[in-house]
């Protein structure tokens, strides 16, 4: 289960809205360079992981060239650090 919500920087404080987890059938990956997301659509093997349909959308940010990973949280806008927590969920989504 994904969230979307306020997130905020543990290392400078800003505070900015984003998205973070994939739902039933798909996975959200995200640009280690730029932050932007892509959903992925996914298959659900019972009792295992999800797994990405056309693997090749997984590889690289169309925008920036960076690796696409689904195991990274939001980035900061401000100073582009991960290190970040959920201050506020607006929506669970699935």
């Amino acid at each position: 289960m994904g969230t979307r919500g306020k997130w905020k920087c543990l290392d400078c404080g800003h505070e900015f809205a984003a998205s973070d987890g994939g739902g039933w059938l798909f996975s959200l990956y995200r640009c280690v360079k730029c932050d932007r997301t892509k959903e992925v659509t996914t298959r659900h093997e019972v009792g295992g992981p999800l797994i990405p349909l056309n693997p090749k959308e997984t590889t690289m940010c169309k925008w920036y060239g960076g690796e696409l990973r689904d195991d990274i949280g939001p980035m900061c806008r401000k100073c582009k650090s991960r290190n970040t927590e959920q201050i506020e969920i607006d929506i669970f989504y699935d």
